[in-house]
């Protein structure tokens, strides 16, 4: 799996109008759901990558962006439609075009849900109209839909999400994977279950 190295301590100018026809999600195509998230904040500009957290980028061009390793684009109109992060080898990525949930896809992860291997509990809630993972220790993270049932947090220990539904379309629950797991299952509680428990969420 390519890694995300720290970022060189010479900054080079690279304007933010550039910058961001690159922001969005890209799917690294010799990799099985290794997501690569560009970000902008301000003047700084930053990726995420699945089970690594983010990283800062620094830009020497308007098509590479250092970090350790080089990234090239391909941008045939308007936003960059292709990268390719050169890294212990060449992982190529495409753009992945922004999912649009059907109604009440959001309603539907809400909950409560319960891993028997780490004994804890993380609940999903909607905040001002998006979606956001919780947990007692960890505070709370945004969580975007990738696809239907794939959902993407900004936490290096659970990055992916991917739920398990019954042959009815119910519900039963999340594998978490990440770098270092793989399909840590969280079994969905019963509506309701333990208000004890769900009383952190709002803190």
């Amino acid at each position: 799996m390519p890694t995300i190295s720290s970022p060189p301590t010479e900054r080079r100018a690279i304007s933010s109008t550039v910058f961001d026809t690159y922001v969005g999600d890209y799917q690294v195509q010799d990799r099985a759901n290794y997501i690569l998230s560009l970000k902008r904040r301000g003047n700084r500009f930053f990726v995420n990558a699945t089970g690594q957290g983010e990283a800062e980028l620094l830009a020497s061009s308007d098509t590479t962006l250092p970090d350790g390793a080089r990234w090239t684009v391909m941008r045939p109109s308007g936003k960059v439609a292709r990268l390719s992060l050169h890294q212990n080898g060449d992982h190529p990525a495409l753009r992945i075009l922004p999912y649009q949930p059907s109604p009440g896809e959001f309603e539907a992860y809400v909950g409560q849900y319960y891993s028997p291997e780490l004994e804890t509990i993380y609940s999903i809630r909607i905040t001002n109209d998006s979606l956001r993972l919780i947990h007692i220790h960890h505070g709370t993270t945004p969580l975007t839909v990738l696809k239907r049932d794939q959902l993407q947090s900004d936490w290096w220990f659970a990055p992916l999400l991917n739920v398990a539904r019954s042959p009815a379309g119910q519900i039963k629950g999340l594998f978490i994977s990440s770098g270092r797991v793989r399909n840590l299952w969280l079994e969905r509680l019963p509506a309701g279950f333990g208000a004890t428990h769900a009383s952190f969420s709002n803190h």
